[in-house]
């Protein structure tokens, strides 16, 4: 009786992961055959759905969190255009693999910040599981990439090249169309497990930092 409680259960979570996996796909193969031009609004939405499917099929290492019941935590580093929508998504999603989604927003130093000032941006963006940076110079993601040198953070972010100079995941704009590319050997490099459901529906790019 037993054993058969647990094969149904295990059943039911893996007919909802398998519907879970579908609406990806679907809603990545709308983004790619969509209309000729994407608004503002629009793409914040995408990005944000992006955002939350990429926490899903993510896994981290037990020792990533300081409890069974901590939080994932996904911080916004940057000028992002989705904090808004994502917080909506977030409020209203389902807890992952029973942990609740935390949002956040790193406090960035302003212009003219020293690096010393940075390196304690750097370690706090440690103690997160998805980076997403946004709005910054190339320069500035690629030293946020050096600078948190974290085995436990998966970063994305929608900086030109961002995937192809270290990042993991990278949104690009790709003929009026938003795609993501993944940089192989940065995922692989890292303690973060990418579901294979979410590569093979990237492009892959680059190298690890």
């Amino acid at each position: 009786m037993i054993l058969s409680s647990i094969c149904r259960r295990a059943a039911i979570r893996r007919s909802i992961l398998g519907a879970v996996a579908l609406s990806l796909m679907l809603m990545l193969a709308a983004v790619d055959s969509g209309a000729q031009t994407i608004d503002a609004d629009k793409a914040a939405k995408l990005k944000a759905a992006y955002l939350l499917n990429f926490v899903k099929y993510a896994e981290w290492p037990d020792d990533a969190f300081a409890s069974p019941d901590s939080p994932i935590i996904l911080t916004l580093a940057g000028q992002c255009d989705v904090t808004n929508v994502l917080a909506s998504v977030v409020s209203q999603s389902e807890p992952v693999g029973g942990r609740t989604v935390k949002l956040q927003a790193a406090a960035l130093p302003g212009s003219g910040a020293s690096e010393e000032q940075w390196q304690s941006v750097y370690e706090s963006m440690r103690n997160t599981h998805l980076l997403y940076v946004c709005g910054l110079t190339g320069d500035r993601a690629h030293a946020i990439l050096e600078g948190i040198g974290a085995d436990d953070v998966l970063t994305v972010g929608d900086i030109p090249m961002f995937a192809s100079n270290g990042g993991m995941i990278g949104f690009v704009l790709r003929g009026n169309r938003i795609v993501f590319e993944a940089n192989l050997e940065a995922i692989h490099q890292s303690r973060v497990e990418v579901s294979a459901k979410v590569l093979q529906l990237a492009q892959i790019v680059g190298k690890g930092p």
